[in-house]
């Protein structure tokens, strides 16, 4: 006959026993001081959107070349910005896919 000794509990086993513990040890912050008081002060993404040139996208979407060479899609509503070709703005705006702000 075989003699078998019992398992003795590793590290790996203990682990989630002390976490569990340190969890239930641990107090809990409230839901309310977890979220931050909104800023008095306008979003700052708002003043790193692109400044538009007096053009929005009127039409489903637009693809517009860029100075650099490539192309960028806008979406309706969208802001033209800076850094698109001239004469790819001139294209939008006769096809209507784009409009001047009024």
């Amino acid at each position: 006959m075989v003699e078998t000794k019992p398992a003795q509990a590793t590290k790996a086993t203990e682990a989630p026993k002390a976490t569990e513990a340190s969890a239930a040890a641990a107090p809990t912050e409230p839901a309310a001081t977890a979220v931050a008081a909104a800023p008095d002060k306008p979003d700052a993404s708002a003043a790193a959107a692109p400044k538009s040139k007096g053009h929005v996208v009127t039409g489903a979407a637009v693809v517009l070349p860029t100075e650099g060479g490539g192309e960028r899609y806008l979406y309706r509503g969208a802001p033209v910005g800076d850094g698109y070709t001239k004469a790819g703005i001139k294209h939008a705006l006769d096809v209507g896919l784009i409009a001047k702000v009024k």
